[in-house]
């Protein structure tokens, strides 16, 4: 019998220091979970929905984190920094916005509402879209080429219709954080994000719908990531 009062006072406890936490603190501690990880697998996807309304093929990648820092990516035309778990959720923690609590149907999982505040989502996509644009500078035909003029030609235009762009950047993001509730881990990041600009004088807007799972942490499955990646599918 007193074992089994030792045991009830421990399940309250932990129950209560866990309904407890504030939403930046399971923020917080998901994230520092994440960094005293040797090693994690990762998935995901994104997918862009076009000022046309027409939606594109999901963009899918799969990736490893080895002795905390090494990232190794297989993917689909994204960019290695936004398919960095641990960069991207550094960005959440290190940027303005209001975190909230949601009721989670996911058992076993906290859910995190994220909404992102000021000009951080348009300062991230900007710097995103700047690097993929030095990127292709550096990847120019070289000199003497038959097609070096004509490609020169194509980068300025492309180059005056960032700028242009960028001018008129506006970026509103949204995030959904699974947390598991018992080892502290960011189990799924899902991102909904409103894209607005200005180009060729004419108003624009995409939508982004992304969604990044994080398992086998140190080698082992993690089986809360199968049901929440259920929330995560994007829809075409």
């Amino acid at each position: 019998m007193k074992a089994m009062f030792v045991v009830l006072a421990t399940i309250i406890i932990v129950t209560g220091c866990s309904s407890s936490r504030t939403p930046e603190e399971w923020l917080t501690m998901s994230i520092s979970g994440l960094a005293s990880i040797d090693q994690y697998e990762f998935s995901g996807e994104t997918a862009v929905t076009l000022p046309n309304g027409v939606s594109g093929k999901p963009k899918a990648y799969r990736g490893k984190v080895i002795d905390h820092e090494k990232l190794i990516v297989q993917s689909e035309g994204e960019s290695t920094s936004e398919v960095n778990p641990a960069k991207l959720l550094a960005w959440i923690q290190n940027s303005p916005k209001e975190v909230s609590l949601m009721k989670s149907d996911q058992e076993g999982l906290v859910q995190l509402s994220i909404h992102m505040k000021g000009d951080a989502p348009a300062a991230k996509l900007t710097e995103q879209l700047q690097s993929e644009l030095t990127a292709l500078a550096a990847d120019a035909p070289k000199e003497g080429a038959a097609y070096r003029k004509a490609w020169e030609e194509e980068f300025h235009r492309s180059k005056q219709q960032l700028n242009e762009v960028l001018k008129t950047l506006r970026v509103k993001s949204d995030y959904k954080l699974y947390v598991d509730r018992n080892k502290m881990l960011p189990m799924q990041l899902e991102e909904y994000s409103m894209i607005s600009y200005v180009s060729q004088g004419r108003s624009h807007q995409e939508t982004r719908r992304s969604r990044i799972a994080l398992e086998s942490f140190n080698g082992r499955t993690s089986s809360p990531v199968q049901a929440a990646s259920k929330h995560g599918t994007i829809r075409r």
